[in-house]
């Protein structure tokens, strides 16, 4: 037996916030918000209007922190405003929502989540990236139950740093092309297959939108492609997670990303999404998608995403410790054929000549 859980979700401006009394008010009557200073800021004023609206009480609203941490969320579960609270209100981007996933996996309280950034599936999903307080990766943290439902404000997102939706479009790119790729040749059953199939969405649908949804986010401005961009970087993205195993979650872009954030100047300098995108380039010229390389190209060229090491303030002469760390990660645990250092090492250096002599050109 298995069970998949999955929330709802709804997308559009200030009304969106208006559902709560409809959508949370079975699941008690008090409500502790939880988020980013900004977050906070940005969403309060709609959420407080329509909290009004209700019989739906807020015991208080408290900022989680700068990390997601399991000492950060002890602390916010320690609150007697939080202890109180029948549900927990989650308002904010990946770090934010993923530390009120901890404390409502550590209380049992239903959890609802306001996403004010595009960079992450995070709403609607049940697993937490976990750090140390020094930013260091600590461990996944899966609540087994991901949000009640999602209420997606398009308009603060328009209004964010357009930055982490950019971001947020490299990193949903890859779970149409590591998935596949991963359970290529498998029997996989059909939750993974439904995991796959919705990742098709982070293909054509995606990509079709993201340039201009970007440059509507560029402009702060809410237009239909933004509303797709936003949908298929949070919904999309997100659902598939729900479906795939962890070893049909990730592939040679990620990994590759891990190998890359060992270098200070990455780690510090570039998102994680956008590190990601780079990756899939590598993973199609692995994989020998020439035709496929090349079209998603021009989208990252389109996008202004990396294309070379340059672009993420690498070099080649770096490599060695990048590889030998990639080809030790998880997300390689499930795929095709082995990947090897060597192969990764030969991709980078095509992608080098193909990325110079296309700009050369130009």
């Amino acid at each position: 037996m298995y069970t998949v859980k999955i929330p709802g979700y709804s997308i559009g401006g200030a009304e969106v916030y208006r559902e709560i009394g409809t959508i949370c008010r079975p699941f008690g009557r008090k409500v502790a918000v939880l988020g980013g200073e900004t977050a906070l800021s940005k969403a309060w004023p709609a959420l407080a209007a329509a909290l009004k609206e209700t019989d739906l009480v807020c015991t208080g609203r408290f900022v989680y922190g700068k990390e997601c941490s399991f000492a950060g969320a002890q602390r916010l579960q320690d609150m007697p405003e939080v202890a109180e609270a029948d549900m927990l209100f989650a308002v904010g981007g990946g770090k934010a929502i993923d530390t009120v996933k901890i404390v409502a996996g550590k209380t049992g309280k239903p959890f609802f989540t306001f996403p004010t950034l595009a960079s992450t599936c995070a709403a609607v999903t049940s697993i937490a990236a976990v750090y140390k307080e020094d930013h260091r990766f600590d461990a996944a943290f899966d609540v087994n139950q991901p949000p009640v439902h999602t209420f997606i404000h398009e308009g603060i997102i328009a209004e964010a740093p357009a930055k982490y939706l950019w971001a947020g479009i490299g990193d949903s790119l890859a779970k149409y092309y590591e998935s596949r790729l991963s359970a290529r040749g498998r029997d996989i059953g059909h939750g993974n297959e439904l995991g796959v199939c919705i990742s098709g969405m982070c293909a054509a649908p995606l990509q079709n939108a993201a340039i201009a949804g970007y440059q509507s986010c560029l402009r702060n401005e809410v237009t239909p492609e933004l509303r797709e961009t936003v949908l298929n970087c949070i919904v999309s993205t997100g659902f598939a997670s729900v479906f795939l195993d962890p070893d049909y979650n990730s592939a040679i872009a990620h990994s590759l990303t891990y190998g890359l954030v060992e270098l200070p100047a990455v780690e510090t300098g570039h998102m994680h999404g956008e590190i990601v995108s780079y990756g899939v380039l590598i993973l199609l010229l692995v994989d020998g998608q020439q035709e496929e390389f090349e079209r998603l190209y021009r989208f990252h060229r389109g996008m202004g995403l990396p294309t070379s090491l340059a672009d993420l303030d690498a070099s080649v002469e770096e490599l060695d410790p990048v590889l030998a760390k990639a080809v030790t990660t998880y997300d390689l645990n499930v795929l095709p054929y082995q990947v090897t250092e060597d192969m990764l090492r030969k991709a980078i250096l095509a992608l080098e000549d193909y990325d110079a002599a296309r700009k050369e050109a130009e």
